[in-house]
């Protein structure tokens, strides 16, 4: 159990990052 919350915590701060590169080019076009 405490393995799968880890994989979930990595896909949750990978998915931030990548929304977070995206508003990144936004602001910069």
């Amino acid at each position: 159990m405490k393995v799968l919350n880890k994989w979930r915590t990595r896909i949750f701060y990978e998915f931030t990052q990548l929304a977070k590169e995206e508003q990144y080019h936004l602001a910069f076009t």
